[in-house]
């Protein structure tokens, strides 16, 4: 299905992209937490501790 975007008109597409750009820079933002908290979680792991001697 292909949408025109003059459908809609450009400034009733603005509230949608701003919306998408907030949900995708939460989900940055829970992304990047996840990884910190692994990457803690694997530097205490016996075997992450042995490398770092």
């Amino acid at each position: 299905m292909i949408i025109d975007g003059n459908l809609f008109g450009a400034d009733n597409l603005l509230p949608l992209e701003q919306s998408l750009v907030e949900v995708l820079e939460g989900e940055k933002k829970k992304r990047d937490a996840f990884i910190e908290q692994l990457a803690n979680i694997l530097s205490e792991h016996p075997i992450m501790k042995l490398n770092q001697d």
